[in-house]
């Protein structure tokens, strides 16, 4: 009835759990049992919005730790933390929401996990696409250096600048910039920056990737670049120096984030092209008394991160 092991999103490690409190967030690692067993766990964090009091959401969850039909999932899920959470951003289809009394407020979408195997055949990105290789190629031949390490200082700093730079010339939001810096206040050992640089005395950061190690797991949280470093493909070759760190770390799988051909199809290009597995997500479900349903419908995405986007 046990699973083999599989990748786990960021948002039910216990590394998340150290930059709740930076977020102005509140959670309980809970579990659930079935028949007197454990069958999974759950971080479920908890904000206090005002008119409703205090929500609680289930973000990529639950995990489960054995092979459960249907029925018996949504009987599991009935007795986590004594009250189902009001909110829950699921992390594949499941049938059971629907059942346990939730509807769906917005539609699936889909991230890129990427099995990055041993650490000495990682850095040669054994699955990615032909023309992928490519471009990485082109980098390793720019003649830039990379630079990995310890998040922080000015490489840090010029990360997160170009970021919210970019997010406010294209008109996106994003949650990333908010996380990695309750990440840099909570859990700094997790994070793991990755720059390219110009050679010379007075070198020029080219790109910059930011990653946070959860266990056997690694997300991708956000990574910025210039035109020279765009030009000179600076970020196929620092995810592939990234891949192999990660992995001599006893990292196996990449969450490349969000994968969305329409709205970002290089980008899009770009994390498939790596032979990342295009992982399908469940959608958003809410189970809240029908007056307070509207507040928290559409695009805006769920009542426990939108504020962080503000």
């Amino acid at each position: 009835m046990s699973f083999a092991p599989t990748p786990i999103a960021l948002t039910q490690s216990s590394v998340f759990e150290q930059a709740l409190s930076p977020l102005g967030l509140e959670g309980q690692r809970e579990t659930l049992r079935l028949n007197g067993q454990d069958v999974g766990h759950a971080l479920v964090l908890s904000r206090k919005v005002p008119m409703l009091g205090r929500i609680r959401a289930l973000v990529r969850g639950p995990v489960w730790s054995a092979d459960l039909s249907a029925p018996a999932r949504l009987e599991a899920l009935h007795g986590l933390g004594g009250s189902l959470p009001h909110l829950i951003e699921a992390d594949a289809p499941d049938p059971i929401f629907r059942g346990a009394g939730y509807r769906m407020v917005m539609s699936p979408g889909a991230t890129g996990w990427l099995d990055i195997g041993a650490g000495d055949t990682a850095r040669d990105m054994p699955r990615a696409h032909p023309k992928w290789r490519a471009n990485l190629a082109r980098a390793r031949n720019a003649g830039f250096r990379t630079i990995a390490g310890p998040f922080g200082g000015t490489r840090g700093q010029w990360l997160l600048t170009q970021e919210a730079g970019l997010r406010k010339s294209r008109g996106y939001r994003s949650v990333a910039n908010p996380i990695s810096r309750a990440l840099v206040a909570g859990a700094p050992d997790a994070l793991c920056l990755i720059s390219a640089e110009t050679r010379g005395p007075t070198p020029e950061t080219l790109a910059a990737m930011l990653f946070v190690r959860h266990g056997q797991s690694a997300t991708y949280l956000i990574g910025a670049t210039t035109d020279a470093g765009r030009a000179a493909c600076a970020h196929h070759l620092l995810l592939a120096e990234a891949a192999e760190r990660l992995s001599r770390e006893d990292v196996r799988w990449i969450d490349l984030g969000q994968i969305d051909t329409e709205a970002n199809p290089g980008l899009a290009r770009f994390k498939l092209g790596t032979g990342a597995e295009l992982h399908s997500l469940g959608g958003s479900w809410l189970c809240l008394p029908i007056v307070a349903r509207a507040r928290f419908t559409g695009k805006a995405g769920s009542p426990m991160v939108e504020p962080l986007k503000r």
